[in-house]
């Protein structure tokens, strides 16, 4: 028989589960912490470490009780945490700072440039690959294996002339 605790951190609230490996779930609890917004950005969106601990702390004390298992019967425990929250810590992983949620928006207009760069580098890299297809396809069909093999060091690799002029030797195309 082996009690383990489970632990979710979300959004508002963090959840606990105890858990038997024979019996099942034992018991459980919730505990809230606030989401800090402020009035002049409604992008902004953090909680705070001290937050998150009490509340795991209320919790879990909670769900030990509910469970009627003491602290030191439990063998492992399993935390989970919403997947997109970025903690800035420091030395011995203390954080410095609230914690970003996925539901803060501040560098709404940082994150639009960076996919407009990247759509726009993008198909730049399109309209590239589609001119080095089709110097590949006509050097290939007319002109020696050395110059194919120049023209593929360009920005493709080697197999990719290989694959579209299907040579059937490719051992020709290797130096």
């Amino acid at each position: 028989m082996a009690i383990v605790a489970g632990v979710d951190f979300g959004t508002l609230s963090v959840r606990v589960a105890i858990v038997d490996s024979e019996r099942g779930r034992l018991g459980s609890a919730i505990a809230e912490y606030p989401l800090h917004r402020t009035k002049d950005d409604p992008d902004h969106a953090t909680q705070s470490h001290a937050d998150h601990m009490r509340a795991l702390i209320e919790s879990m004390q909670l769900a030990l009780q509910a469970a009627n298992v003491s602290g030191d019967q439990i063998a492992s425990i399993a935390l989970d945490t919403t997947g997109s929250s970025v903690l800035p810590v420091g030395e011995g992983l203390e954080p410095l700072d609230d914690y970003y949620l996925w539901c803060d928006h501040r560098a709404w207009r940082e994150a639009a440039l960076i996919t407009e760069t990247a759509h726009k580098r993008n198909q730049k890299l399109k309209t590239r690959e589609s001119l080095l297809r089709t110097a590949f396809v006509e050097t290939c069909a007319t002109m020696s294996t050395s110059v194919c093999y120049r023209i593929a060091m360009l920005g493709e690799q080697y197999e990719t002339c290989c694959s579209i002029c299907q040579f059937e030797n490719r051992k020709k195309h290797r130096r």
